[in-house]
């Protein structure tokens, strides 16, 4: 598998985009929900891909001729057991002991509330991104029900399998994949594969708990899937597609 991420690196900048597809996005409620195992780096992709497409909203309805385009994008944190994305959100995702008070043990009740809190998201929200648990259990079915698409992010190649066995028995559509790396590695955050209408996959550098918006890799996905790979997803549930 590591010699797959490495056979294909793509120049995301010669990616050509439809930036005019991200119309059909309004009036859409989409949930994107990203997957990966402990550690892995997952809330921090989330937390940097809700910050690289809300630039990405901003540079649209700065132009001429896109005046009254309206999208909203937002997270939701489905992990209560662990809530990262808030403690990267607060500047605190470095301060450990900080980190640790916002545990608490999951129970029935809480994950029925991270569903509830997903749903309310996706109904005031056009795209909404939520960070799962690490581990797949029941728990984890039940707060993942209502995603649409999958992020997988993870440091262990070995996981890459069960978690896209995971949306796929929840019907949900990967649309993108990326391996998680250590600075001290000396590799760079790249793009390996792209599909057009279908997948990207790539490797993203230094997931420390950190919003990483400029990362090439963050700000690549970002623009796949506004431009490309939700409208395709949009069509292809309308049955428009081509």
């Amino acid at each position: 598998p590591e010699e797959f991420a490495r056979r294909e690196v793509v120049d995301w900048k010669q990616i050509m985009l439809h930036e005019g597809r991200a119309r059909l996005l309004e009036g859409e409620h989409l949930g994107i929900v990203v997957g990966g195992p402990p550690r892995s780096g997952k809330s921090s992709v989330v937390a940097s891909l809700v910050a690289a497409m809300e630039d990405l909203i901003k540079s649209l309805q700065s132009r001429r001729g896109w005046e009254g385009f309206s999208l909203k994008v937002q997270y939701v944190n489905v992990d209560l057991g662990t809530p990262t994305v808030e403690s990267i959100l607060t500047r605190h995702g470095k301060d450990e002991s900080a980190h640790k008070q916002l545990k608490q043990s999951w129970t029935e009740a809480l994950a029925l509330r991270a569903m509830e809190e997903f749903s309310r998201a996706k109904q005031s929200a056009n795209i909404v991104i939520a960070d799962l648990p690490g581990i797949i259990t029941g728990i984890t079915e039940v707060v993942a029900v209502l995603g649409d698409c999958g992020v997988v992010v993870t440091n262990d190649w070995a996981k890459t399998t069960e978690w896209r066995d995971f949306f796929r028995r929840l019907g949900t559509t990967q649309v993108a994949q990326a391996m998680s790396r250590k600075p001290e590695e000396g590799l760079p955050s790249v793009v390996t594969t792209y599909k057009r209408e279908k997948f990207l996959s790539g490797r993203i550098v230094g997931l420390d708990r950190t919003v990483r918006s400029w990362d090439p890799f963050v700000e690549c996905l970002a623009r796949v899937l506004l431009f490309d790979l939700l409208p395709t997803f949009i069509e292809r549930r309308k049955g428009t597609a081509c």
